[in-house]
């Protein structure tokens, strides 16, 4: 019995061959779940002959959105670091456009425009390239009238560099301008 113990282990090693994609012979990416023994591109290619159906954006379905702020202010930043001049985003919020005309007043974008077409509208946002960051913050803190210092060290690069958009009972504003109105509110978004 001790024998058995002391004796290496001998390793199962597979045929080359098994080890392919079976269409093009690639051995990189290999799907081999179900039995397939498919690369993933070929995959990608042959899924609905194979009866697999792709629930996402690519096949002419929607993708949800979870959060249409952070994904406006994603688009916003992915347009202006492409250079681009401008920049559209569907589905359009009262809370957005808010949102847009304080980028707008502190200068980060050039302007906006709602365009109503009866489902979702649009915004359409002319870029001028001053963009060098902007997210939306999750979770939305609840700011105090005298703790917005402690969010503009953590969510800005320097003290007078950017804006926090902070939500308030009287608007959507600045954090600078909600700081001399001495009233709190819940942060949206940073821009910089």
């Amino acid at each position: 019995m001790t024998e058995e113990k002391n004796k290496p282990k001998r390793k199962v090693l597979r045929k080359r061959k098994e080890l392919q994609c079976r269409s093009c012979k690639s051995d990189k990416g290999l799907i081999r779940k179900y039995n397939l023994n498919i690369c993933r591109r070929c995959f990608k290619e042959m899924a609905e002959d194979l009866g697999f159906k792709k629930y996402g954006l690519h096949w002419g379905e929607n993708m949800s959105l979870n959060d249409p702020i952070s994904n406006a202010m994603i688009s916003i930043k992915n347009c202006d670091k492409a250079s681009k001049e401008g920049c559209t985003f569907r589905p359009a919020s009262n809370l957005l456009g808010k949102m847009l005309e304080v980028m707008k007043k502190n200068g980060y974008i050039k302007d906006f425009k709602l365009i109503k077409d009866g489902r979702d509208n649009t915004y359409v946002i002319e870029l001028n390239g001053r963009i060098n960051d902007c997210k939306a913050i999750k979770p939305r803190h609840a700011v105090k009238r005298n703790d917005f210092e402690k969010y503009e060290k953590r969510y800005l690069p320097s003290k007078d560099m950017g804006i926090l958009i902070v939500t308030t009972p009287d608007g959507v504003f600045a954090h600078k301008e909600v700081k001399n109105k001495k009233i709190g509110g819940r942060l949206l978004a940073y821009v910089y």
